[in-house]
């Protein structure tokens, strides 16, 4: 990752933009599956974020709380995370770019 600089002071979450980030699986010539965009505003992302780190916690008390051993659910846990995580990526990368 690259080493964070702050934004400068002119920047707001309003003209901060995703810059293009690959996340989770590859195909057979090591190209990624799902990405995010570049140009997204920054509240829409972090918006998305907030909605899949939710998503991720429910469903990981869900697993164990009731005990259940659904792969899916696993999946699922793993594939919002890793999403959340790649959009966060991609806001860092758009910040960097105005320092």
């Amino acid at each position: 990752m690259d080493k964070l600089t702050p934004v400068s002071p002119a920047a707001t979450l309003q003209s901060l933009l995703t810059a293009s980030c690959a996340f989770g699986a590859h195909d057979e010539n090591g190209e990624p599956l799902f990405q995010v965009r570049a140009g997204v505003e920054a509240e829409t992302a972090l918006a998305q974020v907030a909605l899949l780190l939710k998503c991720a916690h429910e469903t990981a008390y869900e697993l164990t709380d009731n005990g259940c051993e659904n792969p899916g659910l696993v999946w699922s846990v793993v594939q919002a995370l890793e999403s959340a995580q790649a959009l966060v990526n991609s806001v860092l990368k758009g910040t960097l770019r105005l320092a």
